[in-house]
């Protein structure tokens, strides 16, 4: 009877333990998920040193501020670009470039065209 009470005893912290080491598994995956969710930024920064978040902050603004600068700069250069390539002008120049002067009639008179011009 001894004998069967330390083995139920035994099988009982076996038990224990299997649950023990099935709870740690558990967090453990937990814990590896949470890594691997995505977070924004500024939540890191919480685990960061009080004093070193301004320095991250202004990197931050100067980054975002740099690659801002540099898509404007690369969709104006895409959109002049394809003027070229169509050779036509933009719309404000061609605008522009159709507008009928109106002069004097005494100007016109007198008035010659450029060379190269339409008159």
């Amino acid at each position: 009877q001894q004998l069967s009470h330390s083995t139920a005893q035994l099988t009982m912290q076996q038990q224990q333990l299997s649950q023990l080491a099935s709870d740690r598994e558990q967090e453990k995956a937990e814990k590896g998920r949470q890594e691997l969710d995505y977070r924004q930024p500024w939540d890191i920064l919480k685990n960061v040193d009080p004093d070193i978040r301004p320095v991250y902050h202004e990197w931050t603004n100067e980054t975002k501020n740099a690659y801002s600068a540099y898509y404007t700069q690369q969709h104006l250069h895409d959109k002049y670009q394809k003027f070229l390539e169509d050779d036509t002008l933009h719309p404000h120049l061609q605008s522009e470039k159709d507008f009928k002067w109106q002069f004097t009639k005494s100007y016109q008179q007198v008035g010659v065209p450029l060379h190269g011009e339409d008159g």
